[in-house]
């Protein structure tokens, strides 16, 4: 599959990555269409993360795969979320990184961190 992988700043490149699997309680959602968020905009211009991410989070499609235990969702399903596919601990960690750019321009950070 294709990504938009930020790999450094101001610079993103299209690279292929292996389909990932439905793992039990996840779907799998081909995507369609992807936005790009003003976090996005933020990583891109100012490196508010490590290069390797893959940007746009918030995108539409159909449901792939269904893992284990799935309810309610099915191969061919309309999906349309604002989610994301990274790890737990990273986002604790980019919300960590998000939040010191918050204080330094005297914002708060909706989650309080």
């Amino acid at each position: 599959m294709k990504a938009a992988v930020y790999t450094a700043l101001k610079t993103i490149e299209f690279q292929d990555r292996p389909m990932p699997k439905a793992g039990p309680g996840e779907v799998v959602v081909k995507i369609k269409y992807c936005g790009i968020c003003r976090t996005d905009v933020d990583i891109y211009f100012e490196g508010l993360l490590p290069p390797g991410i893959v940007l746009g989070h918030e995108n539409v499609g159909t449901v792939a795969e269904v893992g284990k235990g799935v309810d309610g969702w099915e191969v061919g399903s309309s999906s349309s979320h604002r989610g994301s596919t990274i790890s737990t601990r990273a986002i604790k960690a980019f919300k960590r990184e998000l939040s010191a750019w918050a204080r330094a321009r005297d914002l708060q950070p909706a989650w309080g961190v």
